[in-house]
């Protein structure tokens, strides 16, 4: 784990200090526009807190290592088959993240995962929840699909 300081760095810095690989240097200059910068009164340099480039980093490592396991992946990705399918909705990810390499998942446990304590649950929610899922997973050309059989789900790989 790097350290979380509150100290400036400018992007050039970030790639030396952390020896960023060549092939993530994109995907974080790419990605450091949504972290916040501060612009240096005298130079005219763009820094970032320290704090918020670690986050981005880790975040950056974890994702981009083509060695993954096929898995759910915080906040929004699952991967198949060795192919990212990314940005997957809320609901229809931690639905996968609760089916994920389980047999069967009684619905009870499902609905837990999913929906916690809302109160606006109603018995048709995880019905139309799964055949959504299946909706999106068909649209992006994932191999998985939601099956239901008596009070059970389950995460079925198709064959590709």
């Amino acid at each position: 784990m790097l350290l979380k300081m509150n100290r400036f760095l400018r992007v050039r810095d970030v790639v030396a200090e952390y020896r960023i690989p060549p092939s993530l240097v994109m995907a974080v200059s790419g990605e450091l526009e949504g972290v916040p910068t501060y612009t240096d009164a005298k130079t005219g340099e763009k820094h970032v807190l320290e704090r918020d480039v670690d986050d981005l980093i880790e975040k950056v490592v974890r994702q981009d290592r083509p060695d993954r396991p096929d898995g759910v992946y915080r906040p929004s990705r699952v991967r198949v088959n060795g192919t990212d399918y990314d940005r997957v909705p809320a609901k229809k990810w931690l639905m996968i993240e609760c089916l994920w390499a389980k047999p069967f998942v009684v619905e009870v446990d499902v609905i837990a995962a999913v929906y916690g304590d809302e109160a606006d649950f109603t018995g048709t929610a995880l019905a139309s929840l799964c055949k959504h899922t299946n909706t999106w997973l068909r649209r992006v050309a994932c191999p998985l699909t939601v099956q239901t059989r008596k009070g059970h789900l389950r995460l079925v790989r198709e064959n590709m």
